[in-house]
């Protein structure tokens, strides 16, 4: 598999003021092994909201995109002020998978911030050929 997403900082500006938080784009640090019957892919993925998560497979290409919720800030009752220092950010990576994998059957397992994906290869057909006598 290959890399082919970066880390890179997404800022959205309005009339030169900053109209949100500045969302990141975080390439979650991965581990792929491959095994005799399948690809087994795990990233590592803190604060992912599972329902964001999105995981594809599309023309050799496996996609993983997710994104972290807004944690419950600390607030000062008598000053107003919130504190937090948890980084926000969207995690997005993508692999080019070199081998055939049998699409229908990828699984992935999302448990304690971490997704396991799972990417069976494609098994070769094999077909008895008769052979002819003359």
């Amino acid at each position: 598999m290959t890399d082919k997403i970066t880390t890179q900082d997404v800022q959205v500006q309005n009339g030169g003021q900053l109209a949100t938080p500045p969302r990141r784009v975080v390439t979650p640090p991965t581990d792929v092994i491959e095994k005799n019957d399948r690809i087994v892919a795990t990233l590592d993925m803190p604060g992912v909201d599972p329902a964001s998560l999105e995981v594809t497979f599309s023309e050799g290409n496996l996609r993983v995109q997710g994104k972290t919720r807004l944690a419950e800030a600390e607030t000062d009752a008598t000053s107003g002020v919130t504190y937090a220092e948890f980084e926000l950010g969207d995690y997005e990576r993508v692999f080019r998978v070199q081998r055939r994998i049998d699409a229908a059957n990828i699984t992935a397992d999302l448990a304690d911030g971490v997704l396991k994906v799972e990417l069976p290869l494609e098994r070769p057909a094999r077909t008895r050929v008769a052979v002819r006598t003359a």
